[in-house]
């Protein structure tokens, strides 16, 4: 699971590398790439999340104060 742009050189340096660079390297690079890609979704969508969550909480509040009275 290697990030696009490093995808094209990984398969090179798993074949050139030494037994104990490589197991190294395997799990470095899948730690790596889940946490880019985690941090993108979260940079790029937690706005929206947000946002989603405030005007969810607001229709709540007013339905909620609407059936109280």
């Amino acid at each position: 699971m290697a990030l696009f742009p490093l995808h094209a050189w990984m398969p090179n340096a798993y074949s050139r590398a030494s037994t104990t660079t490589a197991c190294l390297i395997a799990p470095l690079m899948t730690k790596v790439s889940v946490y880019v890609m985690l941090r993108i979704m979260f940079t790029v969508f937690l706005p929206y999340v947000f946002q989603q969550i405030a005007w969810n909480r607001l229709v709540i509040y007013h339905l909620a104060s609407a059936a109280a009275v």
